[in-house]
């Protein structure tokens, strides 16, 4: 998040379970796609997450809670085929802007992820994309 606040040559990022304590990104403009995990207790998305992402009004976003603690990134848990599509998706579009992976974000694939409740817990974006 700093990076993408700070220097210009990043043109987008997937922060996952951030954590930076007293931080403000509302001036970021590139796509942030942001995955926390639901029983995080050490970067719970309504501490960090969920705050950035309703700070940064110019920027395309993705939230997308997933079950899982703080480590989840690291372990075995977690559906991890679906975070990567949703990972290699956004960058695709962002940084090769490939659109053929826009409905995996935005579309038919997006809400079957999306209402899917063991696999997504809270999904928020602009989709505009």
């Amino acid at each position: 998040m700093a990076a993408l606040r700070d220097d210009p040559r990043f043109k987008a990022g997937a922060p996952t379970a951030p954590y930076y304590p007293n931080a403000d990104f509302s001036a970021v403009t590139e796509p942030t796609f942001f995955l926390t995990y639901q029983s995080d207790p050490v970067a719970h998305g309504n501490t960090y997450a969920v705050p950035w992402y309703n700070s940064m009004s110019q920027a395309e976003k993705l939230y997308i809670e997933v079950p899982g603690a703080h480590l989840c990134p690291m372990t075995g848990y977690g559906d991890k085929a679906k975070q990567g599509k949703w990972m290699v998706s956004f960058f695709s579009l962002w940084l090769r802007a490939d659109t053929r992976f826009s409905p995996f974000l935005c579309g038919p694939a997006r809400d079957a992820d999306k209402n899917n409740t063991s696999l997504v817990t809270r999904w928020m974006d602009t989709c505009q994309f």
